[in-house]
């Protein structure tokens, strides 16, 4: 997302220790643990020692972000990305944030109440 490739080597060294053998048996599941991870999950299946099934959260946890905050619009997509620090969006992201129906806000919010602060 931030225009740079991530090394095959980089990504592979991060998720060896989730790959452990023991007993005959080994890892067979990989719940991610943060919800930008699913961005690399093509990398992470075709790096992975093994294939496993990945668990992405980011649905569910974007499901209830949505229902504390109010904006709960029944999955349908649409609204907007905050990018809270100000900085301009990184060209690719915005791309990913438009393509899946979301509008990246260009000004920082105070994340309790969603109003912008410009």
């Amino acid at each position: 997302m931030r225009e740079e490739a991530a090394a095959d080597a980089t990504i592979l060294a991060e998720i060896a220790p989730a790959f452990v053998e023991r007993g005959g048996r080994r890892t067979d599941v990989v719940v991610l643990a943060c919800t930008h991870y699913a961005v690399l999950l093509d990398h992470l299946a075709r790096l992975a020692p093994w294939p496993v099934a990945w668990i992405d959260p980011a649905p569910a946890i974007a499901r209830r972000a949505a229902a504390v905050v109010g904006g709960d619009n029944g999955g349908s997509g649409g609204g907007s990305a905050y990018l809270t620090s100000g900085a301009p969006w990184p060209g690719a992201l915005a791309r990913a944030l438009s393509a899946a129906g979301l509008s990246p806000a260009v000004a920082p919010v105070d994340l309790t109440s969603g109003r912008r602060l410009d």
